[in-house]
């Protein structure tokens, strides 16, 4: 007998839903491509392993880094992606309940074409503060999940609000991220990211920023900052894998204006990224 499913109304043959649609059982990456080149691709992978290791994943017989590259690569060429994004989406197949009848995966490479990649924005975007929800650390913040409900509802808002992206807060009402990006400050002329203790993500880009301020001596710190803090900020930036850093010009919430012309730290921070990806 033929088992039928409603579909907005109107019936169709039963289809299987797959696990990451029900369960959020699901991890991804976001590689930027630039002039063909994927870029960072060693960290994006070890952040894309911690994801398989914590749910448990089986990954197919031969899997290894070089192996995921090389068809990263292979596709980039096929889809003649000079600027681009790449996404990398690894889920469990389906079967079971809230209990996987087994952890093989499915893997999927996509490629995205984009004008331009880590280009300077110096009219800056405008943010607002989102605290509708409040994020906590987790150890699925060590990667990419397909959880993903609180960014998209601070994105939604910020659209609603005429923004470019929101702040998210921490379970303490300390600064966390933006939807998809993580933020830096920069006070007293010493630079600040927010600690994964506030239940941001451990971001690739983050990481790199963070590597360059050590290189520049650039002194830096992980650690909390509320919003009544950004009265105090100088420079306030995002970063993320795609988009490189981007300046911030207004903090809706706190009616305060930065300067994205006589940013120092950003600026010399966004020339050594550029160096990098020569």
């Amino acid at each position: 007998m033929e088992i039928f499913d409603a579909l907005n109304g109107n019936l169709i043959s039963h289809k299987k839903v797959p696990r990451s649609q029900i369960y959020a059982d699901g991890i991804f990456e976001a590689i930027a491509v630039y002039k063909g080149k994927i870029l960072w691709f060693h960290k994006h992978f070890q952040r894309f392993m911690r994801g398989v290791r914590t749910l448990k994943y089986e990954l197919p017989e031969g899997f290894s880094e070089n192996l995921l590259k090389s068809q990263i690569q292979d596709l980039v060429q096929l889809n003649n992606i000079h600027n681009g994004r790449v996404r990398i989406l690894c889920s469990r197949k389906d079967g079971g309940l809230f209990y996987p009848m087994d952890n093989e995966v499915n893997i999927l490479i996509q490629t995205f074409p984009l004008k331009e990649i880590y280009a300077w924005k110096n009219e800056g975007i405008k943010v607002g503060i989102f605290n509708q929800i409040l994020l906590y650390p987790t150890v699925l913040k060590q990667f990419k999940n397909c959880n993903a409900l609180p960014y998209v509802l601070a994105a939604q808002d910020a659209f609603s609000r005429q923004l470019d992206d929101n702040i998210l807060l921490s379970y303490q009402n300390q600064i966390s991220e933006l939807s998809n990006s993580n933020l830096f400050f920069v006070k007293k002329n010493q630079l600040f990211t927010p600690d994964l203790n506030t239940g941001c993500l451990q971001g690739t880009m983050r990481e790199t920023i963070l590597e360059f301020a050590e290189k520049l001596f650039i002194p830096y710190k992980k650690d909390s900052i509320s919003v009544e803090e950004l009265h105090e900020v100088t420079e306030i930036f995002a970063t993320n894998a795609i988009h490189g850093i981007v300046p911030i010009r207004f903090v809706q919430g706190v009616s305060k204006t930065f300067s994205t012309s006589h940013n120092e730290i950003t600026r010399l921070l966004f020339e050594e990224l550029l160096k990098a990806i020569q």
